[in-house]
């Protein structure tokens, strides 16, 4: 493994703690939202309004949809898609 690949991991794996420990609002520094996820989940993204975000979960093989309204973060199953094999990836647009 390189070192960029090794530096991209623990960066998702930094995304997907902060998500899973309760997101931070930068203005009062506490958590805004809370929401349980998947259990190998390896990436995560934000919609460019910041409502939505995409969770990429290897054990799940989905891509599980939290929805976030400003004060709370649910998931919405409805939206979740799932795949025959796991996903191996996940961004947006602006992701990079």
């Amino acid at each position: 493994m390189s070192f960029f690949t090794a530096v991209v991991l623990a960066a998702m794996l930094a995304t997907v703690v902060a998500l899973i420990s309760g997101l931070s609002s930068m203005a009062s520094d506490g958590e805004v939202g809370h929401a349980d996820s998947g259990h190998w989940c390896q990436g995560a993204t934000w919609s460019d309004d910041g409502r939505l975000v995409l969770q990429q979960c290897a054990t799940e093989r989905a891509i599980l949809v939290y929805r976030f309204d400003g004060h709370t973060l649910v998931q919405d199953k409805a939206a979740t898609m799932t795949f025959e094999s796991r996903p191996g990836a996940i961004a947006t647009q602006h992701s990079r």
